[in-house]
């Protein structure tokens, strides 16, 4: 540690009386940042997906499918499937389930898919989802009149619950007529076929649906004294559901287009997928789009976000102010922790991983991390001062001898997470954003901040500022 100690003082001198160099070199750093923020170089996504081990099909034919020709369909589908030796089993379902709680038809085919533990699967794949996904559409293809969907067993539950779509993301067309609605739907997908990242495309058809007639002997009901409304709505119940409540938006209906994004990241394929279907359909008036799903929330949750983040910083910037009492040093100690997410976002660029929710929760820890190891060497460097050090030697002296805690501080926090940043297991993909910006930030966090904030303090002191009372011992 003592040689440490001797090369960071000889580095922070240096640093200190090259102050242009220094501070230049954080502006840069700075602008960096920014640059991987905001350029779209860095993909988004709203949550990072969860690996539940399984894949979820959905075969869609046409509305007028009948339980013969969807059985022999399934048949097909399930011998594909199967055919992958990283698939033990292959669980079906035709039409809507038992308890009658979704009220599809026999056109709806459904497939839980098993998989083996990737460390089974075949090279080709490397162990890659998606991979594994892009081979079954391929062979699932070949069958004619099908469109195909993947997912996963419980996030395509919450996807249906978020959407209202069997699908992991939609784009809604309302209007007043069926007919107009499903040919801007055609038009919708012929552009976005072309839109690198979307997969599963489809249109939920309106038109075309089956009608069952049922004729009512009515004096047969007389005779046993029952309504013709009650034997309506009895039927209607057993066959297509009945509901419980119903919302009017004027006289508007919708025509759903389905898609999924693999591949790439959600943010930007969605936002591709926006700018091109405003230039290329034109929609009658009185007819708009609504893209829902992930998308929807992901963008929910950036405004917050955008919220939550200013204010975090406010909040620090008042405490600070109120501890040091100084304007100067809240400001200094801020800066500080301008320069964490230069390390987040570079760790994120280098391992392919996009920011999310998880990603900004991890920054605001970061904040407080910075905003720890700023005011352990400030406060010391301020009480140096107040003994009769002059600036740059208060800076100096304070910036080696609080060199250990401020290692000690990061260092605990990096190795601790380290396990969960580079972890590649079932569970772990909803902790590795998190902990992958976490880590990466506090090893930049303390390069810049041992040489930055003696820098900045020297720069910005000019033997004035607020400063405590001398302890009469010496701070250990």
């Amino acid at each position: 540690m003592e040689f440490v100690t001797a090369v960071y003082r000889h580095a922070v001198t240096w640093a200190i009386r090259y102050r242009w160099f220094t501070v230049g070199a954080a502006v840069l750093a700075f602008a960096t940042s920014m640059f991987l923020g905001f350029s779209g170089l860095i993909g988004s996504e709203f949550l990072p997906h969860l690996d539940e081990g399984a894949i979820w099909v959905r075969g869609t034919l046409a509305p007028s499918t009948g339980p013969t020709e969807g059985a022999q369909i399934i048949d097909r589908a399930r011998e594909v499937l199967c055919s992958f030796p990283e698939v033990p089993q292959v669980v079906t379902q035709l039409g809507r389930p038992d308890d009658g709680t979704d009220t599809t038809g026999f056109f709806n085919t459904e497939y839980f898919v098993d998989l083996l533990p990737k460390e089974e699967w075949r090279p080709v794949f490397h162990q890659d989802k998606d991979r594994l996904i892009a081979a079954m559409d391929r062979e699932l293809e070949k069958i004619p009149g099908v469109s195909w969907g993947f997912s996963q067993p419980i996030s395509d539950n919450l996807e249906e619950g978020v959407s209202g779509v069997k699908g992991e993301l939609a784009v809604k067309v309302y209007g007043d007529n069926l007919r107009t609605l499903e040919d801007k739907a055609d038009e919708i997908v012929d552009v976005m076929r072309n839109i690198r990242g979307v997969e599963d495309l489809g249109v939920f058809r309106v038109l075309g649906q089956p009608n069952l007639e049922f004729t009512l002997d009515r004096d047969q009901a007389a005779r046993y004294g029952i309504n013709v409304s009650d034997v309506q709505d009895a039927i209607q119940t057993a066959v297509g559901g009945n509901a419980l409540t119903q919302v009017l938006i004027g006289e508007q209906r919708y025509v759903a287009v389905k898609f999924s994004v693999r591949e790439r990241d959600l943010g930007s394929t969605v936002r591709e997928a926006i700018q091109r279907v405003g230039t290329a359909v034109k929609l009658p008036t009185g007819y708009t789009i609504d893209w829902v799903g992930e998308y929807e929330s992901q963008q929910r949750a950036q405004r917050r976000l955008a919220i939550v983040i200013p204010l975090t910083l406010l909040f620090i910037y008042v405490i600070l102010h109120t501890m040091f009492s100084s304007m100067k040093w809240a400001f200094l100690i801020l800066t500080n922790v301008a320069m964490v997410p230069i390390g987040g976002l570079t760790a994120r660029l280098l391992t392919h991983t996009y920011f999310s929710v998880s990603s900004g929760v991890g920054l605001l820890a970061l904040f407080g991390v910075s905003v720890q190891t700023g005011v352990i060497m400030v406060e010391y460097i301020n009480q140096l001062r107040a003994r009769g050090y002059s600036v740059e030697g208060a800076a100096v002296e304070g910036a080696v001898l609080r060199l250990r805690p401020i290692i000690m501080t990061m260092l605990v926090a990096t190795l601790g997470l380290l396990p969960a940043a580079t972890s590649h297991g079932i569970g772990s993909d909803s902790q590795r954003p998190f902990a992958i910006v976490i880590v990466g930030g506090l090893s930049s966090g303390l390069i810049l901040s041992i040489f930055l904030l003696p820098t900045l303090y020297a720069w910005f002191a000019r033997g004035g500022g607020r400063l405590p009372q001398a302890e009469t011992e010496e701070p250990v």
